[in-house]
């Protein structure tokens, strides 16, 4: 199956995915660190996997609601509390990671680190969009990637980053014949 990155607008909660990645509110390293529980088991074993925070602010857990099965929190504001975009980037790197460990095949992801003190949507869209592509360009889960952003500004700013890639790899393919 070829891997899929889409764009929607609509609410991240509402959205049917294996996991849905979200931003946490504490920062990087406030967790503790300390992993908690198995690292697997999400896929083929039926078995849940426990909450569990990783030394890069990655929390699973289970969603307390459908559609969603899990939830992947990643803290995208660095030490100091600021959100820049090497710790949306290195957050997102981590869910991506987390994801493939438990075999999730499909993940919904809101505008991480884009707001009042942190990156331009566009930013936003970019750093999760060239991470994306990096991670799928490796192989394995998840195989869709749903970008759920709320309202048409957001949608329209990252669908134009995402087809603005997507038409220089094509003019690149076509480059080489």
């Amino acid at each position: 199956m070829k891997a899929r990155i889409e764009v929607a607008e609509g609410d991240l909660a509402a959205t049917p995915a294996d996991a849905v990645v979200c931003a946490s509110p504490e920062p990087a390293g406030a967790s503790g660190g300390a992993a908690e529980g198995p690292g697997g088991g999400a896929s083929g074993s039926g078995e849940a996997p426990r909450p569990r925070a990783s030394a890069a602010g990655v929390v699973v857990e289970p969603a307390g609601s459908p559609p969603a099965r899990f939830v992947i929190r990643v803290a995208v504001a660095g030490e100091g509390g600021e959100v820049t975009e090497q710790a949306v980037r290195a957050a997102f790197r981590a869910a991506l990671g987390v994801a493939r460990e438990h075999g999730f095949a499909s993940l919904a992801v809101g505008a991480l680190g884009a707001g009042p003190g942190g990156l331009s949507l566009r930013r936003s869209a970019e750093v999760l969009l060239e991470e994306t592509r990096r991670h799928l360009s490796e192989g394995g889960p998840p195989e869709s990637i749903r970008f759920v952003v709320p309202g048409e500004q957001a949608l329209r700013i990252f669908e134009g980053v995402h087809d603005s890639v997507r038409i220089a790899e094509q003019m690149e393919r076509l480059g080489r014949r």
